[in-house]
């Protein structure tokens, strides 16, 4: 016999959007599943850069407090390099009530913060299953997910609202949406690295020529003593002009450690052998994890 869960609304997907959907509902009295594929904490392919309307949300669901006693510094600035190395350093501005800083937490801390925060507001959050696709049956005006636990068994989930947020990489929102909805637009490679010099406590972006129509990032450690956040992003159509793979880019980027000749980005030491890809799209805005490689 098939088990069977109730709610009001099944959540899939329990990074930032499935938890932020699922925490305000909840807030409001309203009975959430969230279904995760992984389990927490987790690893995800990111920059790790918080924008200040990122933290305006956290701090509105009391997360910004908890941030800061773990180490967190605010970054209050970001410098944009170019070619020939001429930098312009600006601070981030205050607008439309969102703080003036940011932050930089991994994915793997920042998720499993927001999951424990589901789970106080009395959502349920159920990890390391897999959603399958909505329901073709329905119990007078609900609808549900069938999803597929480790042990290979199925448990359904029935709901009025079903929200998919497991991103573009995920296979239960292409069980339904549209061929070609989730179409990847930029591909991104980034790697955690320590000893970074000459990085003062700022997001730095790079516009080379090379880079363009893409950047590369150099974002500190959002804790004193913790690995900057390196890599480079493309959209897919520029990439495939090039005779560079993003791999060979993101040597580029680093170095006279892979390449000879001089460091773009001085003081960075070689990165670990797999660093981590992430795709995105134009409806998700977002990066998203692409599976190829282990996150390092």
């Amino acid at each position: 016999m098939v088990q069977e869960l109730q709610a009001e609304v099944v959540v899939v997907g329990a990074g930032p959007a499935g938890c932020a959907a699922a925490y305000y509902l909840a807030r409001r009295g309203v009975d959430v599943v969230v279904l995760e594929r992984a389990t927490f904490p987790r690893s995800k392919v990111c920059g790790d850069g918080v924008a200040p309307r990122a933290v305006r949300a956290l701090h509105d669901m009391g997360l910004e407090q908890e941030l800061e006693q773990a180490g967190y510094r605010r970054i209050r600035a970001f410098r944009v390099v170019g070619s020939w190395g001429e930098a312009v350093k600006a601070g981030i501005r205050r607008r439309n009530c969102t703080p003036d800083y940011a932050y930089v937490v991994p994915r793997s801390h920042l998720d499993d913060m927001l999951v424990a925060a589901v789970r106080r507001r009395g959502a349920r959050v159920i990890e390391g299953v897999r959603a399958q696709g909505t329901l073709t049956q329905t119990c007078g005006s609900r609808l549900g997910v069938t999803a597929l636990k480790a042990d290979g068994s199925t448990f359904v989930v029935k709901a009025r609202v079903v929200v998919a947020a497991d991103g573009s990489r995920g296979s239960f929102s292409r069980s339904f949406l549209p061929r070609g909805a989730l179409t990847p637009n930029v591909i991104a490679l980034r790697a955690y690295m320590a000893g970074v010099e000459e990085v003062d406590d700022a997001l730095h972006f790079f516009l080379d020529k090379p880079l363009l129509p893409g950047y590369g990032w150099i974002f500190p450690g959002g804790r004193r003593g913790a690995p900057a956040n390196v890599g480079v992003g493309m959209p897919v159509p520029a990439l495939r002009r090039r005779k560079m793979g993003l791999r060979d880019v993101f040597s580029w980027f680093l170095g006279p450690s892979r390449r000879g000749g001089t460091s773009r980005a001085p003081g960075l030491a070689d990165p670990p052998p797999s660093p981590s890809t992430a795709v995105c799209t134009r409806q998700t805005g977002g990066w998203v994890p692409s599976h190829r490689w282990r996150c390092c």
